[in-house]
């Protein structure tokens, strides 16, 4: 994949992500029963913090060191959004609005310090065990984010 084509793909799916949400009112976008137990605001750290998480992992990759993130740890996902969920419930609204709304500024410049070459060798990072970066931030960021998109689109159904 180019470069080009994965930071377009990233701006069209953050955009959208954050379309669905606009003009939502706080109370609905808090109250839980999005996605189980989890209210917009949840969802919306969830895929925040995996994201932080891969843009650490682009850090270590521009560092030269194998990368310590959540995709390389040894308990389930399951888990780790378990430990994640816990730790963020609390934050206020606006903050998850505002950390969300300019994450993906951090991802794309962060992919832009890669060369294509680089980003999608399947063999220059072990660590990756045959997958390529970009092959990973697609994984991690676009199939994840499409994901809890396509679960709050139907939210969006039942509550209007």
């Amino acid at each position: 994949m180019k470069k080009t084509d994965l930071i377009e793909a990233l701006e069209t799916s953050h955009e959208a992500f954050l379309t669905l949400l606009e003009g939502v009112p706080v109370e609905e976008l808090t109250r839980p029963g999005v996605a189980g137990d989890w209210s917009a605001k949840d969802v919306m750290s969830h895929l925040l913090i995996w994201e932080a998480e891969t843009i650490k992992l682009l850090y270590f990759v521009k560092m030269h060191r194998k990368p310590d993130t959540a995709h390389f740890k040894t308990i389930s996902d399951d888990e780790q959004n378990k430990i994640w969920y816990e730790q963020f419930k609390d934050r206020p609204y606006e903050r998850v609005w505002n950390d969300y709304a300019t994450i993906r500024d951090q991802t794309i410049e962060r992919i832009s310090e890669i060369n294509d070459t680089d980003l999608n060798n399947t063999s220059l990072f072990p660590w990756l065990k045959g997958q390529s970066l970009a092959q990973l931030i697609v994984l991690f960021i676009l199939q994840h984010e499409a994901e809890h998109t396509e679960t709050l689109k139907a939210w969006r159904t039942r509550v209007n």
